[in-house]
C-alpha cells in the first residue's frame, strides 16, 4: 500500500480483513492494527484510553517506522544489569523482566533482575521522520498525543522482549482491555479525520 491508501479507512479495513485481522487497543494508548506479518500501524489519539503506564522495553525484533502524521515522542535508554552509580540516572530501583509480550500470551512474571536505567534522551519525530530500532534499544513512546505510524519488523529473533519497571511495581498488561474491533475502526477514524485538519 501506498502512504496514501494507508491514511484512509476503507484501503485500511480492505487490507485488515485481506489479512485476516482486526484493530485492538493497547493499554498504553495506541491502536494497533496488523496488515500483514510484517507491517503495522499505530494510532495515537486522545480518544483512545491510555489505561496502563508504559513501562521501558524492548522488542523480539529489529524494526523500522514511518511518522504519516502528528508527531512521535520516543525516549531511549541504555539498560544494564547490576545498580546504578552514576549520572544521570532515572531511578537506580528498577529491575527487569521477560515477556512474550502478544495478546492472550503475556503469562505470569517469574523472576526479575537488577539493572541500572540511564536515559539517553529524548527525541520528538515528525511527520515524515523513520527511524529504526533493533531489538537490543530500549524505548518508551508515553510522551506520543497524536500520531499515526506505520511499522515493518523484522524477523523475530529473540522469544521474549524485556521490561523494565521500578522495583516491586506490579506489571502491566497491554493487552488487558483491548476494546471491540468496531471501537477500535471508530478510534481510527476519528485519528485519520484529525490528521486531515
Amino acid at each position: 500500500m501506498d502512504t496514501k491508501s494507508l491514511l484512509k479507512i476503507d484501503c485500511l479495513r480492505e487490507a485488515a480483513a485481506s489479512y485476516g485481522s482486526s484493530p485492538y487497543c493497547f493499554g498504553l494508548g495506541f491502536i494497533q492494527l496488523k496488515l500483514s506479518d510484517q507491517a503495522r500501524m499505530h494510532f495515537w489519539h486522545m480518544a483512545v484510553p491510555h489505561v496502563e503506564r508504559e513501562e521501558i522495553h524492548n522488542h523480539r525484533y529489529d524494526f523500522t517506522s514511518v511518522i504519516l502524521a502528528g508527531a512521535l515522542r520516543q525516549e531511549l535508554y541504555h539498560v544494564r544489569p547490576g545498580h546504578a552509580t552514576f549520572e544521570p540516572i532515572i531511578q537506580s530501583e528498577w529491575e527487569m523482566f521477560e515477556t512474550t509480550c502478544a495478546p492472550g500470551e503475556e503469562g505470569a512474571v517469574t523472576t526479575t533482575q537488577p539493572v541500572e536505567v540511564i536515559s539517553l534522551g529524548a527525541v520528538n519525530l515528525a511527520k515524515g521522520s523513520n527511524y529504526s530500532l533493533p531489538i537490543t534499544a530500549f524505548h518508551t513512546t508515553e510522551g506520543t498525543d497524536f500520531a499515526i505510524t506505520f511499522l515493518r519488523r523484522g524477523e523475530k529473533v529473540k522469544q521474549f522482549a524485556e521490561i523494565v519497571k521500578l522495583k516491586g511495581a506490579p506489571t502491566t498488561c497491554p493487552f488487558a482491555n483491548p476494546g471491540t474491533p468496531e471501537d477500535c475502526w471508530e478510534m481510527i477514524k476519528l485519528a485519520l479525520d484529525y490528521a486531515k485538519l
